[in-house]
């Protein structure tokens, strides 16, 4: 666990150095996937989609996200929004 809070830590100085790296944002999520810290995981997705709102890998973890929320409407609109910057997601 020790070393999961050191990656998260890093992760977010690299974001820290380069806000507008979409790296950064897609690790630091999956670090707080790991923690399933889900509500970090939705306010990173969130932050990264405020910078770059066409992020499609973004957009389906939001989906994703708010499916086990069981707010399907959100989820829909997000994974819609995927589908529409790129129709043969197979995400």
């Amino acid at each position: 666990m020790e070393n999961l809070e050191q990656k998260i830590n890093d992760a977010i100085m690299k974001m820290a150095k380069d806000p507008q790296n979409a790296d950064g944002y897609h690790e630091l999520a999956e670090l707080y996937l790991q923690q399933q810290n889900y509500d970090k995981v939705m306010s990173v997705l969130e932050s990264l989609l405020q910078i770059h709102p066409d992020d499609i890998q973004a957009l389906v973890g939001m989906g994703t996200m708010w499916f086990y929320e069981k707010d399907f409407r959100k989820s829909l609109s997000y994974y819609n929004r995927a589908m529409e910057l790129n129709p043969k997601n197979y995400l």
